[in-house]
């Protein structure tokens, strides 16, 4: 799997995975994006919980030439209105079902999302492992709601060439 393949490869499973006993998305149409960078207005005009994916380094394997480790720079972000602190945005309030993503804080959706990574295994093509998840940033947009996101860096090893 080149690192084309495994970047929509990845972006259409996280599309699709779901939350658990129900059947609907934890993220919305459109809002895993592949992008090529991962400013603020990136967020903008999606709807929450948005996951940015962008390719960084890549490092040739010394003993297979076909081979490259690369890393994948990702930011997760929620919006859940309701409180003065952020609490909500972290953990989640005023889920009217836990099968649908309304409500669910980062935490909870990060979860989804190594799932949905997790799938990724050299029987399917690729490894993709965590190497690093950073500190959570938040700010409140204009109606007063917080949103809450959190940058992580994968790595995988892939082949340069199909």
């Amino acid at each position: 799997m080149t690192e084309l393949e495994m970047m929509q490869a990845l972006q259409t499973q996280l599309l699709a995975e779901v939350w658990p006993g129900g059947s609907d998305p934890v993220f919305p149409s459109g809002s895993v994006v592949i992008t090529a960078g991962m400013e603020r207005r990136a967020l903008e005009g999606l709807r929450p919980p948005i996951l940015l994916m962008s390719p960084g380094n890549a490092v040739n394997d010394p003993d297979d030439p076909n081979l490259v480790e690369v890393t994948l720079d990702m930011v997760l972000a929620v919006a859940v209105p309701g409180d003065a602190l952020g609490q909500n945005a972290l953990v989640g309030a005023n889920r009217v079902d836990a099968t649908l993503s309304g409500g669910a804080g980062l935490l909870l959706v990060q979860e989804r999302m190594h799932s949905g990574i997790g799938k990724f295994t050299r029987v399917n093509g690729v490894a993709i492992h965590n190497v690093a998840a950073g500190r959570v940033k938040a700010e409140v947009d204009s109606e007063d709601t917080y949103i809450a996101r959190r940058g992580y860096q994968f790595k995988a090893t892939v082949s340069q060439v199909t």
